[in-house]
């Protein structure tokens, strides 16, 4: 067979979730009828109590087990390293397989921002091929963190050196290729249904409390953690989209959602307030009455919300 495509591919565009991987691994099982929702509802945060902004952090993760995911979506993804890429790809789509495919960003020509400036982790999507043109099809974004993955070509020979990029440069992952294909034997209804269940007992963990805690310490920030700060203002406009996703699943209720966007809001415009500071090199701009209202805001509201979400 010279050329195959998959069709019924649905992107994942409506907010940034997680990484690029994720994207991708909605839009695979999307090709089997699974729901967006499985992915965005098994998606949790835990951020560190911390006392400065040295020893912050905070973690992404997943509720449920690789394993049982996928006996949730009935779906088995098999992680592995290929050997040649090509010859994976064209077995996976034949197969009707939607396979996920590491890449190194150094070597991707349509990726001027690293093309052979700085090594960086992707992943894409691949549902075709085209043996003639020598091309593969595969789901892309046009920016890093953008929201606009869509079908498009590219070159067989890119995909093999951006593979064999990702394969030296992150030994790590201790895979290079995620193979999506229906699981032999589908669980029982009521087993899926526990699995849900495990994902909706997190939700009720709430602790909006704590994610907006660092916004405390902004009114009074040295000039030395402003990156640091600005990398988690980033970050939590960006979760906080997510979470009014998550939550419009959870709850179906209005007012919930309507709360996580007014700290989205809030956000956006402290956001806003320290890339000023960090552009004009005054911290000094930060400590204003505005701001500390806005903080006051931010903590009131989270406290709602926690309580609301932990009595569903």
């Amino acid at each position: 067979m010279q050329k195959k495509k998959l069709r019924g591919i649905t992107p994942y565009n409506d907010c940034w979730f997680r990484t690029c991987y994720y994207h991708q691994l909605i839009a695979a099982l999307s090709y089997f009828g699974v729901p967006t929702e499985y992915t965005l509802m098994n998606y949790m945060i835990k951020v560190a109590d911390f006392i400065s902004w040295k020893d912050f952090s905070y973690e992404e993760k997943s509720i449920l087990s690789d394993y049982e995911f996928d006996e949730l979506t009935g779906i088995e993804r098999k992680k592995y390293v290929a050997e040649n890429v090509t010859d994976t790809v064209v077995k996976c789509i034949n197969r009707k397989h939607p396979v996920i495919v590491g890449q190194d960003n150094f070597y991707l020509p349509y990726r001027p921002v690293y093309f052979n400036k700085m090594h960086c982790s992707h992943f894409v999507l691949c549902c075709g091929y085209d043996k003639i043109n020598d091309t593969v099809t595969i789901f892309e974004q046009d920016f890093v963190s953008c929201c606009d993955f869509r079908p498009r070509e590219v070159s067989v020979a890119d995909l093999q050196l951006a593979y064999k990029g990702f394969t030296e440069q992150y030994p790590e992952f201790g895979w290079s290729v995620t193979e999506m294909r229906v699981a032999p034997v589908k669980k029982p209804f009521k087993q899926r249904v526990e699995l849900i269940e495990k994902m909706c007992a997190k939700k009720r963990e709430s602790d909006f409390v704590l994610l907006v805690k660092p916004y405390v310490s902004f009114t009074n920030l040295q000039w030395e953690d402003i990156d640091a700060a600005i990398d988690y203002c980033v970050f939590f406009t960006k979760h906080s989209r997510v979470c009014i996703k998550l939550y419009e699943l959870f709850s179906g209720r209005r007012d919930i959602t309507d709360k996580i966007e007014k700290l989205w809001q809030h956000a956006q415009f402290v956001q806003g307030l320290m890339a000023k500071a960090r552009y004009l090199k005054d911290v000094k701009i930060l400590n204003t009455d505005l701001l500390k209202r806005r903080v006051l805001e931010m903590q009131d509201t989270a406290a709602h919300l926690d309580k609301e979400i932990f009595s569903l």
